[in-house]
């Protein structure tokens, strides 16, 4: 698990994961800390392949300039 501060509101990186990437995005901290307000929680398992997660980081840097 690991904590990514968003430039933008967590549901709309959220909504842009899921509808241009096809990727469930993270949980919004700001929902329960308001000092975290844009962080968001991610994890990923040895389920999840290097490419995989080299996806998610592209997906990520493409929803911070959206």
């Amino acid at each position: 698990e690991f904590v990514v501060r968003c430039p933008a509101p967590v549901d709309e990186i959220n909504e842009y994961l899921l509808h241009e990437c096809g990727i469930i995005g993270g949980y919004d901290l700001g929902q329960v800390y308001p000092e975290l307000q844009d962080h968001m929680l991610l994890c990923v398992t040895e389920m999840n392949t290097a490419e995989q997660i080299n996806e998610l980081v592209e997906a990520l840097e493409e929803a911070a300039h959206e």
